[in-house]
C-alpha cells in the first residue's frame, strides 16, 4: 500500500468513528429522563375569595320589536 492509500483508509477509519460516537452522544441527549417531584413546604389550605358572587340575569329569548305609529 502507499502512503497516500493509507492516509484516506485513516481519514475514512477515523470518520467511521466520530459518526459512531456522534450517535451514541445523541442518543444520550435524546434520553427520556424522570424528573423529581416537587417538594411542598406547607399542605395548600384553601381560602374564601374576596371577588363577590356574581348576580344571575334571566336569558331575553324574545325579540324586541319597534312599535309602528
Amino acid at each position: 500500500m502507499s502512503f497516500v492509500e493509507q492516509m484516506k483508509m485513516e481519514r475514512e477509519r477515523q470518520k467511521k468513528l466520530e459518526g459512531e460516537e456522534e450517535i451514541r452522544r445523541l442518543g444520550k441527549e435524546v434520553a427520556l429522563k424522570a424528573q423529581p417531584m416537587p417538594w411542598f413546604d406547607q399542605p395548600l389550605v384553601p381560602r374564601k375569595s374576596k371577588k363577590p358572587q356574581t348576580v344571575p340575569k334571566e336569558p331575553r329569548f324574545h325579540i324586541h320589536r319597534l312599535r309602528e305609529p
